[in-house]
């Protein structure tokens, strides 16, 4: 689970994902389709995903998400800063 794509993915269809958080099925496959959740949705995808016993979704990976999918980030460039 490193994209939005592959956690909408563990759902039974991105109509039904879409439902769990309160949105559209459009809005669904668009989300999967591009990668991209809005944040306002996190809460929603942990809760249904909770309520689905579908184990490892977490803020923490769907902010992993987001940051891996954010646009113009070469994630190959990253380096870490060290504040010791």
């Amino acid at each position: 689970m490193e994209t939005f794509a592959d956690i909408i993915g563990l759902w039974p269809n991105t109509a039904v994902f879409a439902s769990d958080i309160g949105t559209t099925a459009s809005n669904g496959r668009a989300m999967k389709r591009l990668n991209s959740v809005p944040a306002k949705y996190f809460l929603a995808i942990v809760q249904g995903a909770a309520r689905r016993e579908i184990a490892g979704v977490t803020y923490e990976r769907l902010s992993m998400c987001a940051a891996h999918s954010a646009p113009g980030i070469d994630q190959s460039q990253h380096t870490e800063v060290s504040h010791g």
